[in-house]
């Protein structure tokens, strides 16, 4: 499912009753990812900060692909966005989340509950084996993801987790920063287009 625009996998919760700034800062990453005409790429919900992204980006002008699977339980809680430029429904979790960490040129991970802390660790795990090379952006707004933080230096002082060397992740403060480094690594899948 690989685009040849850059795109972004973005990880993020899709609880409505989450504060303002969360939203907020959700909304400016998608004007941002649309008004690079980049593609974005999510869970495709229509609901809390999911909703928040993915219309931001599509309004600017941006691709939106959401990556949704049919579950029950989330059919209730999180509508389908429309609004979208494609919709695929995975069979089950994983490979929703496969599809997801494969479209990735980068992954940006915002604010999000259980199912966020899931698709982060699976992310970091499959980026410490050698299987997924996008950069992962941790973006740690009015320092939501310090715990997460302290958690993987905990690990690493511990010996639970031996070479970070292999992860390719920041934990970044402000979307000012996080811009910065999606235009990085744009314009390095540009420049390696080029030269193939």
């Amino acid at each position: 499912m690989k685009n040849s625009k850059f795109s972004i996998t973005v990880y993020c919760g899709a609880s409505s009753d989450v504060q303002p700034p969360h939203l907020n800062i959700a909304h400016e990453l998608g004007i941002f990812i649309g008004e690079n005409n980049w593609a974005l790429y999510y869970g495709g919900s229509k609901a809390g900060l999911m909703c928040a992204v993915a219309a931001a980006c599509f309004e600017a002008g941006g691709e939106v692909h959401g990556i949704s699977f049919e579950n029950e339980f989330l059919s209730s809680r999180e509508p389908k966005n429309e609004n979208l430029t494609s919709h695929h429904m995975a069979k089950n979790i994983h490979l929703r989340k496969e599809i997801l960490h494969e479209s990735a040129d980068a992954i940006v991970i915002l604010p999000g509950g259980l199912g966020t802390l899931d698709e982060a660790f699976e992310a970091l795990t499959l980026q410490y084996v050698g299987v997924l090379k996008a950069p992962i952006i941790i973006l740690n707004h009015k320092g939501f993801w310090q715990p997460l933080e302290h958690l993987i230096t905990h690990l690493t002082k511990e010996k639970f987790l031996q070479d970070v060397t292999r992860l390719n992740y920041q934990f970044i403060d402000s979307l000012d920063e996080a811009k910065k480094e999606l235009i990085a690594n744009s314009e390095k899948k540009s420049h390696l287009k080029r030269i193939s």
